[in-house]
């Protein structure tokens, strides 16, 4: 039940809707306490953006809310106080694809106060904002190993469509190319986006098609485009290596390696179609390894998504370690 009070500075203890004149900054300061080592330096950079942007975000916030504008529904969410201390929050924000979808992007409650029944009341809550703003769908990000809060997400009906995982190698290994026996491995060329297009829906289940954004335009440059995009990497001093493997003309898998850079961390990403998966990784990845060969050594980051049973274990092999495994979870509310 939504507390009586709404002024911040009541002693009172229990749920209030969010007011960003007074919560962004206690919000910020939460979220660190909340997750800890678990978060990563941009988003501890983006929280001391929003402290330092609070005496502005949080008038224009408000202003914003007072409004019928259609944005004024893009935040939304609730605070859980305990003697007019906040001890949790939940945020959502809309997203539209067609349809009104609505996304749980922060939740998290104070150490001391676990095990309360705070998040689920907070869900619950965020749930029924959503269904007020004639959400048909809601949509959350929750970490592979937090049982808590897997447990507390399928309660409330939340399935999962989609993983990515993060890994990270402190250092290239020097590796041998795994053969591509049946496969054959190219370089990606500008005007076989269709094919990427095509691998990138394959790639993603039908569920997760319906949250995530896999459109044309994301996949289809053109040389202009394309000339400003190289000239800005070899500005940075990257280099970027594009290789898929075929069957026939179909592309089955896809690496995406950027090397160099000033002194950040090589990064690669990686795709396989659902029919060749434990099949295409090892190619690809030794083919990525043995290129970065050449290149000083530094860290390599690579994400992976989907990610799916055995894919990390491939990585792991080369010396990889799992930064983190997200999970795409959803509920339908209609």
């Amino acid at each position: 039940m939504l507390a009586s009070a709404v002024n911040g500075k009541s002693e009172f203890s229990g749920l209030r809707p969010f007011n960003p004149l007074w919560d962004i900054k206690p919000i910020t300061k939460l979220i660190e306490l909340s997750f800890g080592e678990d978060l990563e330096p941009s988003s501890i950079k983006m929280l001391n953006e929003m402290r330092t942007l609070s005496w502005l975000l949080g008038p224009a916030l408000w202003l914003l809310s007072k409004t019928k504008s259609p944005l004024a529904s893009t935040f939304g969410g609730y605070v859980w106080l305990e003697e007019g201390r906040i001890v949790g929050n939940i945020t959502g924000h809309t997203r539209y694809k067609g349809r009104m979808e609505w996304f749980i992007s922060n939740l998290a409650v104070h150490p001391d106060y676990r095990r309360q029944d705070i998040a689920f009341r907070m869900v619950t809550e965020g749930l029924e904002l959503a269904r007020t703003k004639g959400a048909q769908r809601v949509s959350l990000e929750v970490r592979a190993k937090n049982v808590t809060a897997q447990r507390l997400y399928r309660k409330l009906g939340f399935t999962k469509v989609d993983s990515v995982s993060r890994m990270r190698l402190s250092r290239v290994p020097g590796v041998d190319r795994v053969p591509a026996g049946e496969y054959r491995i190219r370089a990606l060329q500008a005007d076989q986006w269709r094919k990427v297009y095509r691998l990138a829906l394959d790639t993603i289940s039908p569920e997760a098609r319906e949250i995530l954004s896999v459109e044309e335009k994301d996949y289809r440059s053109s040389f202009p485009e394309r000339l400003v995009s190289g000239l800005g990497d070899l500005l940075k001093g990257q280099a970027v290596y594009r290789w898929a493997a075929l069957k026939g003309d179909r592309f089955l898998g896809l690496a995406n390696l950027r090397a160099g850079g000033m002194l950040a961390p090589h990064s690669l990403t990686m795709m396989v179609h659902p029919d060749h998966r434990g099949e295409v990784e090892e190619i690809l990845l030794t083919k990525a390894l043995s290129t970065l060969n050449a290149y000083p050594s530094r860290p390599l980051s690579a994400k992976i998504q989907p990610s799916y049973e055995g894919v990390v274990e491939v990585f792991a092999k080369y010396g990889f370690v799992e930064v983190e495994t997200l999970d795409l979870l959803t509920l339908c509310l209609q």
